[in-house]
């Protein structure tokens, strides 16, 4: 099909079908064929960055954000697990070093 060419394509009822429409306008009937008139207006390939970014990164981000979340997991536990008496004993050794200045 060259640029800048019209085509008119034809879909019937049978391929019409999809989701329930609420108000649009305007209504056909149900079984009615629908005409479309189609330019062909440009055709670009696709460059390796789009190509990188389509294939690639979709599967990156599979792999992400599970070592996210073992991350996340790791440092709450990290944190409950830690011992009271410690951060106490530290915040009262702050405290001290701050009096004797």
């Amino acid at each position: 099909m060259p640029y800048a060419s019209w085509v008119r394509t034809t879909a019937t009822s049978a391929l019409c079908t999809g989701e329930p429409r609420s108000a649009m306008l305007p209504l056909s009937p149900a079984d009615a064929v629908l005409q479309f008139d189609v330019e062909l207006v440009d055709l670009s390939r696709a460059s390796h960055w789009q190509k990188l970014m389509n294939d690639v990164l979709p599967l990156l981000c599979i792999g992400l954000i599970p070592a996210l979340l073992g991350l996340i997991g790791y440092h709450l536990y990290h944190k409950a697990s830690s011992s009271r008496g410690a951060k106490k004993r530290l915040k009262e050794e702050k405290r001290n070093k701050a009096k004797k200045k």
